[in-house]
């Protein structure tokens, strides 16, 4: 086990909401399926990439970093939600339905945070992208806080943390519910795509590009709503059922036997 670096110490420089360019003209909205419904309120699933800056630009002051390359991502990400819209959008649960869906409005968009490390070393950065097992509460100063209400949840939360002299990291924060590790990573590889080719407008290949119709998922049996209502279930008559307040990991660990973790 590695050395357990100090308490992380970040200072917060900006909050943001990218939202998709080209703009959408119209609401969009997408179901989820049983494939989905059975992750509804697990929490989200977090993820830290790690960037080593090259041995020109990690010269670089900070200031140079957040006028270069912090606007080029926030252009990059904007393009790649026009590709992957939904991810843009908010998984919503009104009172008139049964199962809840993503919903896109013109305006839309993901919270973006940009950070800088208060470590005059950089020596967290080393630490937490080596190799080895690590504490993984180090990590949460480099985490985003995905939103989520009883009715609403955001699909997407981001953050930048810039290490000086030493490189970045992207913290994602992403619904269970919306995105698996499959179009996650996707999203992921299709945002680094664009931002290498950061004179382009967005065009993606074949492999990065994303399969948005949930037609071809046949659900004949009304299995997504058999989980939905197993959620219910668990919450208890005394609590707001309808609620896509994500459940505590206590009752989850109790519920793994449960129809809801294993159908």
């Amino acid at each position: 086990m590695l050395s357990p670096p100090p308490p992380a110490a970040t200072r917060l420089l900006e909050i943001c909401r990218v939202t998709p360019s080209p703009p959408p003209s119209a609401q969009y909205t997408l179901p989820l399926t049983f494939f989905d419904t059975l992750w509804l309120k697990f929490p989200p699933v977090e993820r830290i990439f790690f960037y080593k800056l090259s041995a020109t630009s990690s010269s670089s002051p900070p200031p140079e970093f957040h006028a270069a390359v912090v606007p080029r991502l926030k252009r990059s990400l904007s393009l790649a939600l026009s590709r992957f819209l939904p991810l843009a959008g908010t998984l919503t649960w009104p009172a008139d339905t049964d199962i809840p869906f993503v919903l896109h409005t013109p305006g839309d968009g993901v919270s973006l945070a940009v950070a800088e490390s208060t470590s005059s070393d950089g020596g967290d950065f080393d630490l937490l992208s080596g190799d080895g097992p690590r504490d993984a509460a180090l990590s949460r100063a480099y985490l985003p806080k995905l939103a989520v209400s009883g009715s609403n949840a955001a699909v997407l939360a981001l953050q930048v943390t810039l290490f000086p002299s030493k490189g970045f990291c992207v913290g994602a924060a992403c619904h269970h519910a919306v995105m698996d590790g499959k179009s996650s990573a996707m999203f992921l590889k299709a945002w680094a795509h664009i931002s290498m080719c950061d004179d382009g407008d967005g065009t993606l290949t074949e492999e990065l590009t994303p399969f948005l119709d949930r037609t071809v998922v046949k659900d004949p049996d009304g299995i997504a709503l058999e989980d939905v209502k197993t959620w219910m279930d668990i919450c208890g008559a005394e609590d707001d059922t309808r609620s896509l307040e994500f459940m505590p990991e206590t009752v989850l660990n109790v519920t793994k036997s449960n129809k809801v973790i294993t159908s």
